[in-house]
């Protein structure tokens, strides 16, 4: 696997655990709230699908999954900027230029050695 292969796996996975903590912790504090139980399992599906395309090295999953994810993360840097809230704006708008930089980059590698 090629460096921009796990330049962007790392970052795949670095955004989707993040997500996935943030809404289990959301799950800890919130007994009982089935919205917090659906953010959860969505945010640990994401994390799971990601694992699995790294370790079976499929590139075209890291692609998917990054796309998918740097979208995640652009909608929480919408929520956070509706919300006041800079901390929750700027981190997840960081995530998602870095994914969607890292995705492209990768895959016009990939277009490269088609």
């Amino acid at each position: 696997m090629s460096r921009r292969f796990w330049l962007c796996a790392g970052m795949t996975l670095i955004s989707s655990s993040v997500s996935a903590f943030y809404s289990i912790t959301g799950l800890m504090g919130a007994r009982g709230d089935v919205f917090a139980q659906y953010a959860a399992s969505r945010s640990v599906s994401l994390l799971l699908i990601t694992l699995l395309s790294v370790f079976f090295g499929r590139r075209v999953g890291v692609l998917v999954m990054a796309w998918c994810m740097s979208f995640v993360q652009l909608l929480d840097a919408w929520i956070g900027l509706v919300g006041h809230n800079p901390f929750e704006t700027y981190g997840p708008l960081a995530f998602a230029i870095i994914n969607c930089v890292l995705a492209y980059s990768l895959w016009k590698e990939t277009q490269e050695g088609a």
